[in-house]
């Protein structure tokens, strides 16, 4: 392959990563915003309620265990990526609605 080859095939690689990191970032701020919003939502839901938004949690949590990975046929391996991944988010929002039930009602 000669040097001018190289070039084009080197800046059409950069161009498709560029166009793909635009998409990724649009789509985690998209998801960050509903993150926000969801987390807002249950915190004004369970707003002087701490012991009902555990139990809620704790329902969610178990009922995850093995129906977290039925969307689509897998390995014995990817569920269980699957498993603890979605274990690991539903952890994160717990902990962020626990933070906004502490702080209060948001305006």
């Amino acid at each position: 392959m000669d040097f001018e080859r190289l070039e084009k095939v080197l800046a059409s690689v950069e161009f498709a990563l560029s166009e793909n990191a635009e998409r990724f970032l649009e789509i985690e701020a998209m998801l960050s915003a509903h993150r926000f919003l969801i987390e807002q939502a249950y915190a004004n839901a369970f707003l002087g309620n701490q012991d009902g938004f555990d139990k809620f949690m704790a329902g969610v949590l178990e009922k995850t265990r093995g129906k977290s990975t039925s969307s689509a046929p897998m390995t014995e391996d990817e569920k269980t990526e699957i498993t603890v991944r979605v274990a690991t988010h539903l952890a994160r929002f717990g902990e962020s609605v626990k933070r906004r039930l502490r702080e209060g009602p948001s305006p």
